[in-house]
């Protein structure tokens, strides 16, 4: 399917080009998969991790976290924190809260107040229960705490791993966590009682990223050497997504109905179906390793960061 030029139309005379400098409009056609269109590009250096919730992206930098509000992108974004240097951030908008990691320090804000409700020691990765309530993150080691949002204490603690934390995920009902590390192993753990339910492994290289697909059937992980896995927790199946890529998948996200997936590799951002044998789509812009990339609530918009220094803007047909 090809984007239709009203489509194509619509999509630049309502980009927040008029807030880039640099902005530009370039098309990345696969020849057989949906036209992507970049809207726009931002200068924000060291940025680290990107998060989506509602009508808030907020940005994980080394100058403190970034907040824009994506109905206005005329708005200059709220910095918060700027001491802080920022390793990853996730929302939530049912709470209004905004959560960041340092390397040694979890940090959560009411967005509404911008007042800090709690530090926790900890660090990168971290995610939400779909809920809000639970928050998830990398002991600073080997074990992931889950700490319910209203306690004082941790409500578990998920250890097993042997070697650092890389990626966090609750799955979309919130019963279960996913956790990826470096020491080559995927696993899936109670969300409740910090039980071991699942495991696999890698033959050769680490793990760096995981995710459930909307339906919670589909756990999607990235390792080092560009290999991609889809997990079928229905059927108990595993299916090498891809091989060919030269770069780490650093990161994975889907679209809201699940449809369509990106992975980040080196200074490409990739589009695959998971039922397709290929990528359907490459988006290249970066001058860099990508650090970051995430959809918007509606799957329409995809925000992407890099070690070049840009926050990019691509828009995504339905």
């Amino acid at each position: 399917m090809r984007l239709t030029l009203v489509f194509i139309l619509l999509l630049v005379l309502t980009a927040p080009a008029s807030t880039a400098a640099n902005a530009q409009i370039a098309v990345i056609d696969s020849g057989t998969a949906p036209l992507v269109v970049e809207l726009a590009a931002w200068d924000v250096p060291g940025v680290t991790g990107l998060a989506w919730a509602g009508s808030r992206l907020a940005a994980a930098t080394t100058g403190g976290v970034l907040l824009y509000d994506t109905d206005d992108w005329t708005e200059a974004p709220v910095v918060i924190n700027p001491a802080d240097a920022a390793l990853d951030v996730i929302l939530d908008a049912n709470t209004f809260t905004l959560v960041y990691a340092t390397t040694d320090t979890v940090v959560v804000l009411d967005l509404l107040t911008r007042r800090e409700v709690n530090r926790l020691s900890g660090s990168a990765p971290i995610a939400f229960s779909p809920d809000g309530s639970t928050l998830a993150y990398s002991s600073g080691a080997d074990s992931v705490v889950l700490w319910a949002m209203t306690a004082a204490a941790p409500r578990a603690v998920l250890v097993g791993h042997s070697d650092q934390i890389t990626d966090v995920v609750f799955s979309p009902d919130g019963g279960s966590v996913a956790t990826t590390s470096v020491d080559m192993t995927l696993r899936r753990w109670d969300a409740v009682s910090g039980e071991q339910t699942g495991f696999s492994r890698s033959r050769r290289h680490p793990l760096l990223c995981v995710e459930f697909s909307p339906g919670g059937w589909l756990l999607a992980s990235g390792a080092e050497a560009g290999i991609v896995r889809l997990n079928n927790l229905a059927v108990d199946t595993e299916r090498v997504l891809s091989r060919a890529l030269r770069d780490n998948v650093t990161g994975i996200h889907f679209t809201p109905s699940g449809s369509l997936m990106l992975f980040t590799a080196g200074s490409s951002i990739f589009l695959w179906t998971t039922d397709a044998s290929a990528a359907t789509s490459v988006l290249v812009g970066h001058g860099g390793t990508v650090s970051a990339a995430v959809f918007n609530p509606s799957g329409t918009l995809i925000a992407s960061a890099g070690t070049d220094e840009t926050i990019r803007l691509w828009g995504v047909p339905e």
